[in-house]
Parts: structure tokens; sequence; C-alpha cells
């Protein structure tokens, strides 16, 4: 089983790219006014270097619900009959984070129940925020991780002549 020191290099501009993804995530969802409670923000602070078996990844904890503001929703109405009404509390807590202001006549709790229906009948447009900055450190890293690739290979194989020779 690989560890990150059997490729130090890839290892290295992994680390890089993380705090990259990261630093372009929290960008999108701040210039987009997008983190409704901060709870996304939060978690990607936990981004990391992985190795499973002989895979390099990059992973990035999130709260589940990432990818529905990412990719958005379907409603009962935008092709998913059987959606169900989301739960009025988080609807609440994201109205009062927000700041939204309540319409006259109304409760926050029937303010969000509201929101909650039409969330249920339309679903949600999802933000991209997520996948553009994939997409774009993907793009940066890419020459860079093959040249650590390289680096790697080179070191391997003149470790393995090196081994043969001697042995």
């Amino acid at each position: 089983m690989m560890t990150q020191a059997d490729l130090p290099n890839l290892t290295a501009v992994l680390n890089e790219m993380a705090a990259e993804f990261q630093k372009l995530y929290k960008g999108n969802l701040d210039a987009h006014k997008r983190p409704a409670s901060g709870e996304l923000e939060h978690w990607i602070a936990t981004t990391r270097v992985v190795v499973n078996g002989s895979i390099y990844e990059v992973s990035v904890d999130l709260p589940d619900y990432w990818k529905y503001v990412d990719t958005g929703t379907r409603g009962r109405l935008t092709g998913l009959p059987g959606r169900k009404f989301p739960p009025l509390p988080k609807i609440l807590n994201w109205v009062n984070v927000k700041g939204l202001p309540v319409p006259t006549g109304l409760t926050p709790e029937q303010f969000a129940g509201k929101i909650a229906g039409k969330i249920m009948w339309y679903g949600t447009k999802g933000t991209n925020d997520f996948a553009d900055a994939r997409r774009e450190v993907i793009e940066q890293f890419r020459d860079r991780i093959t040249e650590a690739l390289g680096h790697d290979a080179e070191y391997y194989i003149i470790k393995y002549v090196s081994e043969k020779a001697v042995g």
C-alpha cells in the first residue's frame, strides 16, 4: 500500500492544490453571498490529501447538503413528484441568518413555511460554486501534477536501478 512518503512531490503539489481549492471555494461562496448558515465555509477548512491504496485524492469534508446547494434540487413540478416538504427549522434558521424581512401579517414560521412550499414545488437553483472551484483548481494544477509525477517516477527508477545494481 502506498503512503504520502512514496510520492513526495505529488503529495506536496496536492497539498497546495487542496489549500487553493479551499480558498477558491470560500471565495466563490463569499462573492455570491451564498453562505446561508456559514456551515459550508466552516467545513471547507478540513480539505486534505488522502491516499486510498494507490489513489491520491484531495478530500473535502462537507455537510451532506453541499451537493444540493451546488447542483440544485428538483421540485414536484420540476421532475420529482414525491418531493417532501423541506425541514422548517432549517428554513427558519436560513431566514434568520439571511436577515430576510418577514412580510406583514406573517409570523417567521409562516414565512419559512411559504419558502419551504416553494422549494417543495419548484426546487432550488444550483450555485455551481463547488464545481467552479474544482474546475479552476484542476486547470491551475494539471501541469504541476504531471511534473511532480515525473520527478517521483524518476526518483523511483533511480532507486530501483540502484537497488538492483547493489543486490
